[in-house]
């Protein structure tokens, strides 16, 4: 009965219907495309981008019929001394022969790296990154239409925050999926193959190696051969946000914003300094450490190890305060899973190291990096490598590293105040910068702390590569950050007067919470952290 009713005429004459319009609507579709790829490239050109070609294009079409988001791959002949392609979107309203650019962004911003090679399927794009002549990897990018699954449970504040986050990085409001697709070895080819059930096929090495990539990113073919990293958002912070937002207006800039950072912090520890004067603070520090000593047992080993350390010097005399240059261990127990038969792994104190600010403590950690292994993660958003690489921001779930977990801390400028070096698990973000205070990390878990030797007798002798060649086969990480504050027994060997948070052209240092990292000569590694001080505290 069934097959007599599709052979009748006028079922055979409806199929046939819709079978046409689907076949108009994908030579429209082509046909349109046609149009506004070629016409795209001339308004970028006129807008001084470099484009490869317009295969290098890919377009999505919107809610308005004459409204489009596209994505290609160019790079500003103004703006780059070398000529490496990045991956920007751009909103554009095409009616007939007229296209009208009307907003643009980069979002792939790789100093050292290539993207290109565009290919569409359904709502995604894929495009290749290459550096110095091999395929890394390859970038899925989306253009979503709500917000991500992680966002939605957020409070109305950090939705706003996270939109206008997303507008100035992306030009729109929801932001963009982005997953990046690292290749376990470089490859010397690779090519991009969209199917027709909105898959990618990468193969890569003339074919000998595939992947595939499913509609929803996943990857179903080729696990050995690449590891996936789709980029999450962290939740917006509050103060950090606004001043990394506001930096970013073309009206605004960076300089400003330091000077007011400069005035904010300075009438800030004006108000401290009179406030203490007209009420002194009691300080307890130390009290809840020293109740715990009584309850400690300490084991003294050989005297090599100076265990426990000797007592630090105060430098304000006046007005003691219980327990200030006296180290106090940290219990096992407490919050550290230890042998109960061993020596503590902490101890801590506390010292004033400024007349003036009597009220300002240096608080110090210090510990036996024979017990506490040191370990660092990137963010994910900042340090980005020259080809996009970014890291997950997050301490490692592995049951063995929680169960151990003793404390954690951050620190160190972002990579736009001074693009100072960072690698991690032998992925380097960010080569080593010259003279910078850096802290290294070894395949044999020791720490190492100094100033990174120089290229030559001039900056001009430095160059990325050979910054590179420098990292020594053992080392795993290293963070560099300014000079260093103090070395061997030099307070500032460096003559620094320009330190965190002081604009280049003021008189005066700014008075904020500082924190820092030092190796001692016994092998102890300690962190340090005050509020309302300067370098000399």
């Amino acid at each position: 009965m069934t097959l007599r009713l599709l052979r009748h005429p006028l079922w055979l004459g409806s199929i046939a219907f819709l079978a046409l319009i689907v076949i108009l609507i994908q030579v429209d579709l082509l046909v349109e495309d046609q149009r506004i790829k070629p016409a795209l490239v001339v308004a970028l050109k006129r807008q001084g981008f470099r484009v490869i070609d317009a295969k290098n294009i890919q377009c999505f079409k919107q809610e308005k019929p004459t409204d489009y988001e596209c994505l290609f791959s160019a790079y500003p002949v103004a703006d780059y001394e070398q000529q490496y392609y990045d991956v920007f979107v751009a909103r554009i309203k095409h009616s007939g022969r007229v296209l009208k650019l009307k907003h643009w962004q980069n979002i792939s911003k790789t100093p050292g790296a290539d993207e290109r090679s565009l290919v569409k399927s359904g709502k995604a794009a894929i495009y290749t990154t290459k550096r110095s002549g091999f395929y890394e990897g390859f970038t899925r990018l989306t253009l979503p239409h709500s917000l991500p699954a992680y966002a939605r449970s957020w409070s109305w504040l950090k939705k706003t925050q996270f939109a206008i986050g997303n507008w100035q990085d992306t030009g729109r409001f929801q932001g963009l999926g982005k997953t990046r697709y690292v290749l376990k070895e470089p490859a010397q080819h690779m090519r991009i193959i969209a199917t027709h059930g909105k898959q990618f096929n990468i193969a890569f090495n003339h074919t000998k190696k595939l992947v595939r990539v499913s509609a929803l990113g996943r990857v179903k073919q080729g696990n050995d051969q690449v590891v996936s990293k789709p980029h999450i958002d962290a939740q917006p912070g509050n103060i950090t946000w606004l001043v990394d937002r506001v930096r970013q207006l073309e009206f605004v800039g960076p300089e400003p914003i330091a000077w007011l950072e400069h005035r904010v912090f300075t009438l800030k520890d004006w108000v401290q300094r009179r406030t203490e004067s007209l009420w002194p603070s009691e300080n307890d520090d130390a009290i809840d450490f020293a109740k715990s000593k009584s309850t400690v047992k300490l084991r003294f080993p050989s005297p090599e190890t100076h265990l426990p350390p000797l007592s630090l010097k105060t430098v304000i005399t006046r007005k003691p305060i219980k327990g200030e240059g006296q180290w106090l261990p940290i219990a096992p127990g407490s919050f550290v899973n230890g042998d109960a038969n061993a020596s503590p792994a902490f101890f801590q104190t506390f010292l004033r190291g400024d007349p003036e600010r009597s009220f300002s403590r240096t608080h110090i950690i210090l510990w036996d990096p024979r017990q506490v292994q040191l370990h660092f993660m990137s963010g994910s958003a900042e340090p980005e490598s020259e080809s996009g690489e970014t890291d997950t921001g997050l301490i490692p779930r592995e049951p063995f590293l929680i169960e151990n977990l003793v404390a954690a801390f951050n620190g160190g400028f972002q990579a736009l105040h001074g693009e100072f070096g960072v690698m991690n698990q032998g992925q380097v973000f960010l080569p080593p910068k010259p003279w910078a205070a850096t802290l290294g990390i070894f395949a044999n878990g020791q720490v190492g702390m100094g100033s990174w030797p120089s290229l030559g007798d001039t900056v001009k002798a430095y160059s990325p590569r050979l910054a590179r060649q420098q990292i020594p086969e053992q080392m795993v990480a290293f963070r560099q950050n300014l000079t260093s504050l103090v070395e061997g027994k030099r307070f500032n060997p460096w003559k620094r007067w320009w330190w965190g948070a002081a604009p280049l052209h003021t008189n005066e240092q700014t008075y904020i919470d500082r924190s820092g990292l030092c190796v001692t000569e016994e092998g102890w590694v300690a962190y340090f952290w005050g509020r309302s001080m300067g370098p000399e505290a």
